[in-house]
């Protein structure tokens, strides 16, 4: 479980670096706006804002660890989807996936708590280094690999690889590995 968190932790900010760091090749790519662009680099943070909100709810509808799990998914999808074609999908897509990180960003933590009583310090701080190292990855790296592949299109859309194979890690990790707090037994008199 505890690689579980540590891989969704580094999925949730590449999304985010990975396109600003190629931002000029996309916007000269779909020959849109200076408009357009601000719109595109307002979208992360009006959306952890709004799809914040889900996470509480999915978390109880869903349970914890089904909620994240999903959360994947979603970001996975819109990963793949803002790729695929022009620029609202461009912007659709970027919306899907930072959906999907905004849930994460909100229960992942409350995962930590829950699963690792013991050590929330420790998996706090993985959690934490591994979506600092995970911003700092997808924009480094991202450059590089539209060098390699051609294109800004697979370099950004490369990173849903990444989410998919955090997908699976969590989902293996959450079958396995949560538990949830429970009062000790009160004594008997």
């Amino acid at each position: 479980m505890a690689i579980g968190v540590a891989l969704a932790a580094a999925n949730l900010r590449p999304a985010v670096t990975s396109l600003a760091s190629v931002l000029g090749d996309v916007r000269g790519s779909l020959g849109v706006s200076t408009a357009w662009t601000s719109l595109l680099t307002a979208v992360p943070t009006l959306c952890f804002g709004f799809a914040a909100f889900l996470a509480p709810w999915l978390g109880r509808r869903l349970g914890m660890a089904r909620a994240v799990g999903l959360s994947l998914l979603v970001l996975t999808v819109g990963l793949v989807l803002r790729v695929v074609d022009g620029p609202a999908v461009v912007l659709g897509g970027t919306f899907v996936a930072c959906a999907g990180i905004a849930v994460c960003n909100v229960l992942i933590p409350v995962v930590v708590k829950d699963s690792f009583p013991d050590r929330v310090g420790l998996v706090t701080g993985v959690y934490t280094a591994a979506l600092a190292a995970g911003a700092a990855v997808g924009a480094a790296l991202t450059p590089g690999l539209e060098s390699v592949f051609g294109s800004w299109r697979s370099a950004v859309g490369a990173w849903a690889f990444l989410s998919a194979a955090a997908l699976v890690v969590w989902l293996a990790g959450a079958r396995h590995g949560v538990t949830t707090r429970t009062r000790p037994p009160s004594p008997r008199a």
